[in-house]
């Protein structure tokens, strides 16, 4: 839309002209975005249907709004989460996988309204922790660990965390959500988290 710029730091004019030549590409930007946590859908749901909606509009609507194209969700808790800690697989096994409640009633319901603005928005996911039962409490020591913060998935558990994920992403899918990306683990060196 523009071609030239002409700012200094504080936004005033200055003799340093910017030029952008759409013909000449560098890289890629996959999209723009923001994070959709637990706490963020549960105020979202707290407005007005019609308050929220517009909200929404101006926020993921690709013609008139803001043009976010990017949502990061957690899997399970992040620390941005109404409830304390929770992953998707709570009790021990596979066998007990299941959307938790802050999900169900908070994530899917504002995400199923950011999908009637934008069918197209991409979703990246990232666990803030892996089932607690799956951890240990360090890459050098194989105590278990039933901490939400710091410790080691255990090798043990490394394909269950696999199947944890596709499990993941199915059952979203299933809703209708497709996953663009996802990532092992959020900030991994960040110990308390």
């Amino acid at each position: 839309l523009f071609q030239e710029y002409n700012l200094d730091r504080k936004g005033g004019i200055t003799d340093v002209t910017v030029s952008i030549d759409s013909k000449v590409t560098f890289q890629s930007v996959q999209g723009f975005g923001a994070a959709l946590t637990g706490a963020s859908c549960y105020n979202l749901l707290k407005l007005e249907k019609t308050e929220r909606k517009q909200l929404l509009t101006e926020l993921f609507d690709m013609s008139h709004g803001l043009c976010i194209s990017l949502i990061r969700v957690s899997i399970g808790a992040s620390d941005f989460s109404v409830d304390e800690e929770f992953t998707w697989c709570d009790k021990e096994g596979l066998d007990n996988f299941g959307m938790p409640r802050e999900d169900r009633e908070y994530l899917v319901p504002i995400l199923k309204e950011i999908y009637e603005i934008n069918p197209d928005v991409k979703i990246i996911a990232s666990p803030w922790s892996c089932p607690v039962w799956m951890k240990r409490r360090s890459v050098n020591d194989d105590t278990p660990y039933p901490s939400w913060t710091s410790g080691s998935l255990m090798p043990v558990y490394y394909e269950d965390y696999a199947k944890y994920f596709i499990m993941w992403i199915t059952a979203m899918q299933d809703m209708g959500f497709d996953i663009y990306a996802i990532t092992v683990q959020n900030e991994p060196l960040n110990r308390g988290n």
